[in-house]
């Protein structure tokens, strides 16, 4: 992710002085925030967290080994690359580039309101020496007011994102793992691991190419589904 590109996208405000200090925190700090999460779905993020995978792998293995009957059978070994299928398959790629996309839309959505707050802010403090001091108070809770509800518009893209790429990966997921107990039950495996798991393994025992083959195959792609998300007041 082009981070920098990013921040000059969104400004910059904790670079600067003046009277608003705790504004430019807070914008800052939150534009920031927005960032990060936007770039953290970038190609490493696709895989589900580590503590995921064993269970949902097992569960997939498990599945496969019912099959077979009740009846207690020698185990028979299969390995699938969680992490190499999520990031991928296709229908992940596209999802990573459908965040990206809304990403750099929400960048510079934030950046023009940045810009507006702070020509609002060099207007207020030109007014300072011709208003009086209620009209001043006044002028600067309304741009307060307005630099509220841009965190709050940040807050609220970042909790879109989070929730659009949260719901598209778990249908590949789900995608994935019911793939892998196909192909389980057709090659009798009864315990299937994730990769990250094993120390050594027979390559013939790793069927993450198959996984993802068939995966490409039966989810070529995910729609991608914003999410409204009710406005903080």
């Amino acid at each position: 992710m082009r981070l920098e590109a990013d921040r000059r996208g969104c400004g910059d405000w904790r670079g600067r002085s003046g009277r608003f200090a705790w504004v430019r925190t807070v914008l800052g700090g939150a534009t920031a925030a927005a960032v990060a999460l936007l770039c953290a779905a970038g190609p490493t993020s696709a895989a589900p967290p580590a503590t995921a995978a064993p269970a949902a792998v097992a569960g997939a293995a498990a599945a496969a080994g019912d099959k077979a009957g009740g009846a207690l059978r020698a185990p028979i070994i299969a390995v699938v690359d969680v992490q190499n299928v999520l990031q991928e398959a296709k229908a992940a790629q596209g999802i990573q580039e459908a965040i990206e996309g809304l990403r750099s839309s929400y960048a510079r959505e934030i950046g023009e309101q940045e810009r507006q707050l702070r020509t609002a802010e060099q207007a207020l403090g030109e007014q300072r020496l011709t208003l009086g001091p209620e009209a001043f108070a006044e002028k600067r809770r309304e741009f307060e007011r307005q630099v509220g509800g841009v965190q709050r518009g940040v807050q609220l893209r970042k909790e879109q994102l989070d929730q659009t790429f949260r719901e598209a990966m778990r249908e590949v997921r789900e995608g994935m793992l019911r793939i892998i107990a196909d192909i389980a039950g057709d090659v009798g495996a009864n315990i299937v691991l994730a990769k990250q798991q094993v120390v050594i393994i027979e390559k013939s025992l790793d069927i993450t190419s198959v996984v993802l083959e068939r995966l490409d195959s039966a989810l070529p792609r995910v729609d991608i589904k914003i999410p409204a998300v009710a406005e903080q007041k």
